[in-house]
Formats: structure tokens, C-alpha cells, sequence
């Protein structure tokens, strides 16, 4: 789109040979220069247009998008939102890939900005002209690194301001973000669009997307927006993501408590969790959080539940976690913990006091539970391909491996997150795990030093995106102060956030 009349660095004269090429760098073809007896006209016909692709908010959002200008990107979704939702729709649809890819290349950015630095501050200096020369450009790197990732953190949100204004558009949206959702090959661009119309109310098209979709990725965003009892047959899928997706859509529905109930197993706690809370609320009964319990008391109960006969019984104080990860309720039987071994771990003798908190730990959870640790600095260390069950052979394997785990230069936070979020799926393709974790718990005692993602703010961010559809909890501890990637981190994925 053409820049403003008033940029100075766009030409004054629209027929001068320095206009043309101006238009010829921003990709435009044209022809060339026309005589000078029609340059009024020209010029009142450029401006015109001009001004009338600026005042276009698809335009300007593009415009944004290419930009990183948040401002301006949230200034464009306000007022097509408010103008019209259809053509609202078209424009976030089509603007979801656009800002993918712009984040991409702003994250591009932050390593190039990095890398300079690096190549500066291991510059050689012999005279002090050249030692005062290289403090500036160390100083003036260092401006271009703060200056690339908040470009990329405005990028994320720009990601996060589609997805908020989507889901708010009118019914006008709806016919237009379901034909987008048939009509994509991209599970990513179909989670989202799913999810707006999850956040749109939109049963009707949800449900002709769960009748056709395959992916259990894309079935689980769209329970998790659905209120339907035919939510009901997916409580017994393969995949936890979708179990409890179809818990959410069942959590109003009158007929779902049995299945419910027949689905509690000992083998799936965050399930469980979720199933005791809404259970509760649609009982009001209040009993403790035990999957034998609940049978038991379906067995009494269901023939005056399904005629609508039912009396809740005096409420019960229910129990809370007995079992915690310094201080962090262990309510999930699939877990995968993330332990900080960098140096400075080994100040209080930090690390050994985990690797201990860790041993204990695996020694209470149940014979169901499923687990896999990650010790990271500038590498990392996993102590299995997935999740492994905690029989006795598991439980000496998980001793072991805490045991051998010793110091490591650097904290590379992301690269230890990123592991673990491949356990639970693969953030590229979508395609879920059956046996991943559904709980992340990382602890560590200071900000991240080395990796492709270091701002505190852009690691929370980058990692909330990526794991969004793949649905893990993440829980944070921070050792000796507070941290805030990790409390970023735990409030955008549902989990709890301690300091230590």
C-alpha cells in the first residue's frame, strides 16, 4: 500500500523519476512518466488513491501486520469488528498465516540482532580509540536486541488481538469462518478459526465441523467451544486432549453425568480433577475426590437422577492435593518435570534439594502415574523418550537418572520447554500423543542466558502460542526470587506459579 504524502522519505513529485523508483522498490509495476501537462491531475488522482487505501482498515491492518505496529494492527481489527463482521471475518482469516509468518521473521531478527552483538563484544581492541569505538557499538547492539524483541513480543500479541477480535464478531462471521475451516488444509489455521467460533457460541457450525474432521487436534478445539450431549461418545477417546475437551462441552448437560462417571479412572488425575469439579456443580454434591466414591454414589443415585427425582445430599468438605512440588498441588497422573542445573543451581546446594524434592516425590505418586524429567542448562538431559509408567522398575530408572544429574554451564530455558512440549505433540504438524504429559512443572533460579528464545517476556509468550492446542497445564517454581517468564508462563497456560 502507498505511504502517506506527508512520509519524508517519500517523493514530492508523483511523476519524478525518484517517485517511480520509490514505487518500483515497494513492488509496484507501472508505466512510465507521463507529460508534464497532465502532473496536476496525476498527482490529485495519487493522492486520492492514496488516501483511500489508508482509510481502508484491511489495509492498514496489513500494513500493521508487515510493520509489527501493534497500535495500529488493534486500531484496524476495532474498526472492522465494529463495521462489519463478515468482511471482519475475510480479513482476520486471511491475516492468521500473515502473522505467523511475520513472527517468524521478527524471531529471525532477534538471533541476527544477537549474533551482532556477540561478534562486537569479541571484537579485538588494541588502541583506546578502538576500545571506545567498540563500548559504542557494544551499546548500540545491545539497543537492537531490546528493540527486536519487542517488535517480536508485539507480533505475539498481534496473534492474540486476531484471535480476541474473531471471537467477538456478530453471526455475520459464522458462515464465512466455516467455509475457511472446510475449505483449509491447515490444522493450525482450523484450531484457531474453531476457536473463534467456540468463543462465538457457534454450536451449530461446531458440530459440522466435528462431524468432519479427522484430526484429534482439530476435534478437541472444537469441544472445547461446543455445549452438546453429542460431546458425550468423545469422554472415551484415545486422546486426553480430546477426553477433556469433551468434558468441557459436557459440563451442562444433564445426561452426561454417567458417562462421566463411568470415564473417572485412576490413570488420568487432570481428567479426574476437572470431571470432580463439574460433577460437584451439576450434583450439587459435594464428595471427595475419588473416582470410587462418585461410582458408588451413581450406583445409589442414578435411578432418581434420570427421573428427575434427585435431592443433593448435605454438602462435604472435599480434600485437597495431599501431594505438591513445592507447594505446587500434584493433581495430574501424566507429568513431566523441568529442573534447572545451571551453575548457579548450585548456590544453598539448590539443585540438590530438588533432585531430593524429585526422588520423594516419585516415590509417592501412584502405580498409575505416568512421568518424564527434563534437567537442562545449556543442553538438556531426559530421562526417557516419553512418559514412563511408575511401576518399580520405573521408579528405580527415575532414581537413578536424578541421581547421575550434575551442573552445566548456561540456562536454556527454551530449548527445555521445547522438549517437553514434543512429548506432548509436535507444535509444527499438530499430531497429539497418547501417552504425553498433560502437566508441565518447571523450577529453576534465575533468567534464561543462552538459545534461540532469552527475553522473559517473549519466551512466556512464544510458548503459550505453541502449546495452545496441544492443551498442557504449565506450573512454575522460581528458586530465590521471583521470575517473570515463569510467572508469565504459568498464568497464560493455566497453571499455578510459587516462589521459593
Amino acid at each position: 500500500m502507498f505511504a502517506s504524502v506527508t512520509d519524508p522519505e517519500v517523493p514530492r513529485n508523483f511523476c519524478s523519476p525518484a517517485w517511480q523508483t520509490w514505487r518500483s522498490s515497494d513492488g509496484f509495476c507501472f508505466t512510465p512518466a507521463p507529460p508534464r501537462r497532465h502532473i496536476q491531475v496525476q498527482t490529485l488522482l495519487a493522492v486520492g488513491l492514496s488516501l483511500a487505501l489508508q482509510s481502508d482498515p484491511r489495509d492498514r491492518l496489513n500494513n500493521a501486520i508487515k510493520e509489527a505496529h501493534l497500535d495500529n494492527a488493534r486500531t484496524a481489527l476495532i474498526q472492522l469488528s465494529t463495521a462489519d463482521s463478515a468482511r471482519a471475518a475475510r480479513a482476520i482469516i486471511a491475516s492468521f498465516p500473515k502473522v505467523r509468518d511475520r513472527i517468524d521473521a521478527l524471531h529471525r531478527g532477534v538471533l541476527r540482532a544477537r549474533a551482532d552483538y556477540d561478534r562486537v563484544e569479541t571484537g579485538i581492541t588494541i588502541t583506546a580509540e578502538e576500545k571506545k569505538e567498540r563500548e559504542k557499538a557494544i551499546e548500540a547492539a545491545a539497543v537492537r536486541i531490546k528493540e527486536a524483541n519487542q517488535l517480536a513480543i508485539d507480533g505475539e500479541k498481534m496473534y492474540d488481538a486476531l484471535r480476541a477480535t474473531l471471537a467477538a464478531l456478530g453471526p455475520e462471521a459464522v458462515p464465512i469462518i466455516a467455509a475457511a475451516i472446510a475449505d483449509s488444509g491447515s490444522w493450525n489455521l482450523k484450531c484457531e478459526l474453531l476457536e473463534g467460533l467456540g468463543g462465538m457460541k457457534a454450536d451449530e457450525a461446531l458440530l459440522a465441523a466435528l462431524d468432519r474432521e479427522k484430526e484429534p487436534v482439530v476435534i478437541a478445539t472444537a469441544l472445547r467451544g461446543l455445549s452438546s450431549p453429542r460431546a458425550i461418545p468423545f469422554l472415551s477417546h484415545a486422546n486426553w486432549q480430546v477426553r477433556l475437551s469433551a468434558l468441557i462441552a459436557c459440563a451442562k448437560q444433564r445426561d452426561a453425568v454417567g458417562p462421566i462417571i463411568a470415564q473417572l479412572s485412576a490413570a488420568d488425575g487432570r481428567f479426574n480433577k476437572s470431571a470432580f469439579d463439574i460433577l460437584c456443580a451439576m450434583t450439587a454434591t459435594r464428595l471427595p475426590a475419588d473416582p470410587v466414591a462418585w461410582k458408588d454414589w451413581w450406583k445409589a443415585n442414578r435411578e432418581d437422577w434420570e427421573a428427575d427425582r434427585y435431592r443433593p445430599e448435605s454438602p462435604k468438605v472435599l480434600p485437597g492435593a495431599n501431594t505438591t512440588f513445592y507447594g505446587v498441588p500434584i493433581t495430574s497422573s501424566r507429568l513431566c518435570f523441568i529442573i534447572d542445573r545451571s551453575r548457579s543451581m548450585k548456590d544453598q546446594d539448590r539443585f540438590g534439594t530438588a533432585k531430593t524434592e524429585l526422588k520423594t516425590l516419585v516415590r509417592e505418586l501412584p502405580d498409575t502415574a505416568r512421568v518424564n524429567i527434563i534437567c537442562f542448562g545449556e543442553t538438556t538431559s531426559c530421562f526417557s523418550f516419553g512418559t514412563r509408567l511408575l511401576d518399580k522398575r520405573g521408579r528405580n530408572d527415575a532414581a537413578y537418572f536424578i541421581d547421575k544429574q550434575t551442573y552445566e554451564e548456561g540456562t536454556n530455558l527454551y530449548l527445555a520447554i521445547e522438549r517437553s512440549l514434543a512429548f506432548v505433540g509436535s507444535c509444527e504438524t499438530g499430531t497429539l500423543r497418547e501417552d504425553g504429559p498433560d502437566s508441565l512443572i518447571i523450577l529453576s533460579d534465575g533468567e534464561s542466558t543462552v538459545g534461540r528464545v532469552v527475553n522473559d517476556e517473549l519466551i512466556a509468550r512464544v510458548v503459550a502460542r505453541r502449546a495452545r492446542f496441544l492443551m498442557p497445564i504449565i506450573h512454575a517454581v522460581s528458586i530465590g526470587r521471583e521470575a517473570d517468564s515463569l510467572k508469565l508462563m504459568a498464568k497464560l497456560n493455566g497453571g499455578e506459579y510459587r516462589t521459593k
